[in-house]
């Protein structure tokens, strides 16, 4: 969590560049874990406060994970 997130009164408080989920590759597609990855360079890219803000934007824009990843894969910048 990050308190300066949590201080503008943000919620959840996640520091999304400190946050991941071991073993991901077991759980996640091939397809999913690459969108993934994206994901996680364009957050890495933004201040805490600006990264959850672009998550929860997104996914308040989905109804699904799948849809969510989705639309990830089609606005992330690839590095393929």
């Amino acid at each position: 969590l990050d308190r300066k997130i949590s201080d503008k009164r943000v919620y959840p408080a996640i520091d999304v560049d400190q946050s991941s989920t071991r073993k991901e590759e077991i759980l996640l597609s091939p397809d999913e874990l690459a969108v993934t990855i994206k994901l996680r360079r364009v957050l890495h890219a933004l201040e805490s406060q600006q990264a959850i803000d672009l998550l929860l934007d997104r996914l308040k824009k989905t109804r699904t994970n799948l849809e969510f990843l989705m639309q990830i894969a089609k606005t992330a910048p690839g590095q393929d």
